[in-house]
């Protein structure tokens, strides 16, 4: 083997060298920012669990939009939102449609159209269970009890008004709500959007700009 043999092979060693330095590194770099980033996430999401928990009660107006595919115009609706937090009670009282309503209390769900009322049990109803349970965890600030209860992951991102969270299934999930988007303000923390999205593209958008904290609710407003 010659001089010219030897430099070359040093040579090859020295870029194979580089080259698996330069991976651990970015490696090292790539793993470390992950680290800061699941930090801040998580920062985040007790920063909003613990500014909830001070709010016992919430009302506030709501607006509601529902997309459905093959359908040329959305829905629009809009009513109350009424919250009492140590009994994860909530009443979504409608003034347009007027009559219609959305309450939960206890093992119980309430849905109304009109005239007709349909009562479920969260018990013995896993689909009733799900959304009862989604729009609890949703509105008192509890993201990973959101992300528990649809067995999904957690992405976050925020903007100048907003924290935000999509709750995603994953790509085998089809059926019934497949992601959930959750914007909480930086102002307050609480809710202010909430998307729904189902595996067929149709999607309701919630949305609660203006909120009135630890105020006493209306007497029977959970009946």
């Amino acid at each position: 083997m010659g001089i010219r043999d030897i430099n070359s092979g040093i040579m090859t060693t020295k870029n194979r060298l580089s080259k698996s330095i330069f991976a651990a590194l970015v490696f090292v770099f790539s793993f470390s920012a992950l680290l800061a980033q699941n930090a801040e996430q998580e920062r985040i999401i007790k920063k909003i669990a613990d500014a909830n928990a001070r709010y016992g009660t919430v009302e506030c107006a709501f607006t509601q939009v529902k997309h459905m595919m093959g359908v040329k115009n959305d829905l629009n609706s809009s009513g109350t939102l009424y919250f009492k937090r140590s009994a994860n009670q909530l009443n979504m009282k409608y003034d347009k449609p007027a009559g219609n309503q959305l309450l939960v209390d206890g093992d119980k769900l309430v849905l109304a159209k009109g005239s007709k009322k349909t009562v479920y049990s969260t018990k013995t109803d896993a689909r009733m269970k799900n959304l009862k349970n989604t729009l609890v965890t949703a509105i008192s600030g509890d993201v990973h009890g959101a992300a528990k209860e649809n067995n999904a992951s957690i992405t976050y991102g925020e903007s100048d008004s907003y924290y935000t969270f999509e709750l995603n299934k994953g790509k085998g999930a089809k059926n019934g709500i497949i992601a959930l988007i959750l914007y909480y303000s930086k102002k307050d923390s609480s809710l202010c959007l909430m998307k729904m999205e189902e595996g067929n593209g149709n999607y309701t958008l919630y949305k609660t700009p203006a909120k009135e904290f630890n105020k006493v609710l209306p007497a029977g407003i959970f009946e």
